[in-house]
């Protein structure tokens, strides 16, 4: 559950699919780095602006959305 919005696996599933997509698309057009190398980047940089944006809105409460979202995830039933 995210704010008031309740996300089924389904839902779960998609939005990692489509961020990884689009991860892998930024790498393709513009990085240009191998995919496994590209991904694990692209998804270091987005781990750093979920964290410098928590540091510089530390009302906005992004990471612990972000925290609250995974720990929803039941991996076996999904």
């Amino acid at each position: 559950m995210i704010g008031s919005i309740l996300l089924t696996p389904f839902d779960a599933a998609a939005i990692l699919i489509v961020l990884a997509a689009l991860l892998g698309y930024l790498n393709h057009r513009f990085i240009r780095l191998p995919q496994s190398a590209g991904l694990t980047v692209m998804g270091m940089v987005a781990s750093l602006v979920v964290v410098g944006l928590d540091r510089l809105l530390p009302e906005s409460r992004i990471s612990g959305d972000i925290v609250r979202f995974i720990a929803g995830i039941d991996f076996h039933k999904t």
